[in-house]
């Protein structure tokens, strides 16, 4: 679909296209500083349908009728190609302030006579129907409403032994690891950990009592790398994060579902969360867990950490006063469908 009015050259990106923006030399540099020469491989690299890198990352998305919607935070690579384009902003296309990972197959790169780029969507997006590792989009499950419809709000939050669990919030859950990175699967525990900044928004940024958010925690080994990697805000450094995992906290949430009588085979990790929150430890804890054994890339991972926004976190109807457990069964079957038998599991 065209745009509505003139907005200058509409160039349609393709994937082999996108990713040589992260790769191509920057334009100064191939042509010596020379203002003339810059000026005219700029206008060549702009009719050859190129971008660099630079210039999408921060660039305004509009919709198709030049209205603003937020700006391109991130960009997800799959298989050599940039496979999404992660949007954050206000009230997107009709869902609440949120990060949204906008398929490459949905967006042109507009850029208009003075030379600035926008993004330009051309579909609505889902908001957790991310790009799949074969770039379309997932299925769409669930129910989940926006921020704003249901009061309710889907954060993260690196905590130490000291604060875990963290008290007051609504509900929570925890990304355990059974076992510390090693130098074989590093990159692994980053492309899991970038995935969950990407999503789940920093709990101190959101103007919202605890008591309206739901949070997920990354531990960390002390308080003071908490502290550290919490003051990022919304670029954590997640090199930190994986370093100084708190496998203590980790292996303390992992031991509770196994007193309970759950099997916690893999190796993770494991997306659990416990309703209301003063569940975690009792023996008749109800968990709800997902097993995240089988995510290699950083692509599925965030297709995970989206589904789980939409389908848990924002629906509060499932854990406000506890796990609905007829509810819960029904996301248990609709994941299955979705990521196969294993992926997420209610252990009552």
């Amino acid at each position: 679909m065209r745009l509505s009015r003139p907005r200058g050259t509409v160039l349609t990106a393709t994937l082999i296209g996108l990713f040589a923006i992260a790769v191509a030399p920057p334009v100064a540099a191939q042509s010596h500083g020379d203002p003339a020469i810059v000026a005219e491989e700029a206008a060549a690299a702009s009719a050859r349908d190129e971008f660099r890198l630079s210039e999408v990352l921060g660039a305004r998305v509009v919709d198709e009728w030049g209205e603003a919607i937020g700006e391109v935070v991130d960009l997800v690579i799959e298989n050599g190609h940039i496979a999404a384009a992660l949007v954050e902003g206000g009230a997107f296309l009709g869902i609440g302030g949120n990060r949204v990972a906008v398929s490459t197959e949905n967006i042109e790169i507009s850029r208009s006579v003075d030379g600035i780029v926008e993004i330009v969507v051309r579909e609505s997006p889902r908001s957790a129907a991310s790009v799949e590792a074969n770039g379309h989009a997932s299925p769409s499950a669930g129910t989940g409403a926006s921020d704003r419809e249901n009061g309710r709000f889907a954060v993260r939050l690196f905590a130490a032994p000291g604060q875990y669990p963290p008290s007051d919030y609504a509900a929570y859950g925890i990304v355990a690891f059974p076992a510390l990175a090693l130098a074989s699967d590093r990159a692994r525990h980053l492309a899991i950990c970038s995935a969950y900044a990407a999503v789940l928004r920093p709990s101190d940024l959101v103007d919202a009592p605890t008591t309206a958010k739901m949070v997920t925690v990354w531990p960390v080994e002390d308080a003071d790398t908490a502290a550290a990697v919490n003051a990022a805000g919304r670029r954590p450094d997640c090199a930190v994060a994986v370093d100084r995992y708190g496998i203590a906290l980790a292996k303390e949430a992992i031991d509770h579902a196994r007193r309970a009588g759950h099997a916690m085979s893999g190796r993770g990790p494991f997306l659990m969360a416990w309703a209301p929150t003063s569940q975690i430890g009792a023996e008749d804890a109800i968990i709800l867990n997902v097993d995240l054994s089988n995510v290699t890339t950083e692509a599925h991972a965030l297709d995970i950490f989206l589904d789980w926004e939409r389908d848990i976190v924002m629906n509060p109807e499932l854990w406000d006063d506890g796990w609905s457990l007829e509810k819960v069964r029904v996301a248990v079957r609709l994941w299955a469908d979705r990521y196969g038998e294993q992926i997420m599991s209610l252990l009552e």
